[in-house]
């Protein structure tokens, strides 16, 4: 692995297949206590396939077994690995999930399915800018929608980031418009805008997806997880 890198890996769940007892094998006795929980055996199904992917994928870059590794969460709750300098956030949305791996922790990813919502207006005045608003407003109706999501996502995954979650004020990270590739303004007790870069991620028809990571940190290698 080069000095710093960051590594983007998508999956569709829906076209993953994964032996549900070798599954259950590798999660921690915390990931079957979650499980536990669930009430519709689709979303189940859907967390034990995140849970295992999650999983594999790291441990292939650790050279470990996918049951050996544990996991806590730092002060705001962004998931961390124990005893390995190696990060990674996760985001899923619908089938599709998005995982970000590298050696640096402040990175963060978001994926949304688009969906129509009937209070979009609503919505962007409480997570976007004065600035990002008037934006919007001007944009055709048509593409009002999409918009809405590409905010969302790069906001979302800014917070991810620097592990502060939106309790931190989406409003307050404002996007550079119109290329939305970084940011014009973001809260003071988190650093520089000019500090943080975003990289728009493909992952497919319906969705949209955004890792943002420290500025010139491009990102190295995209994958497709496959298992069958």
């Amino acid at each position: 692995m080069s000095q710093n890198f960051v590594d983007l890996w998508s999956a569709d769940l829906s076209d993953v297949e994964v032996e549900r007892a070798h599954a259950l094998a590798v999660l921690s006795a915390q990931e079957l206590l979650r499980l536990a929980g669930f009430k519709q055996a689709v979303l189940a199904d859907r967390y034990i396939a995140v849970r295992f992917i999650v999983r594999t994928v790291l441990a292939d870059y650790l050279q470990v077994a996918p049951a050996s590794l544990e996991f806590t969460v730092a002060e705001y709750g962004k998931p961390i690995l124990q005893g390995h300098d190696l990060a990674f956030n996760i985001a899923h949305s619908g089938d599709r999930l998005l995982i970000a791996i590298s050696n640096l922790s402040h990175i963060g990813v978001d994926i949304e399915q688009i969906r129509p919502r009937s209070n979009l207006a609503a919505l962007v005045r409480r997570c976007c800018s004065p600035v990002e608003c008037q934006f919007w407003a001007g944009l055709a109706e048509a593409d009002q929608q999409r918009y809405f999501y590409e905010f969302w996502v790069r906001k979302e995954a800014f917070v991810k980031a620097v592990g502060r979650g939106i309790a931190l004020g989406l409003d307050q990270c404002e996007l550079a418009l119109p290329a939305m590739d970084g940011f014009e303004r973001v809260p003071v007790q988190v650093g520089h805008a000019v500090d943080w870069q975003v990289t728009a991620v493909g992952v497919g028809d319906g969705f949209v997806a955004a890792l943002v990571a420290p500025a010139r940190l491009a990102v190295s290698r995209q994958y497709e997880v496959s298992l069958r």
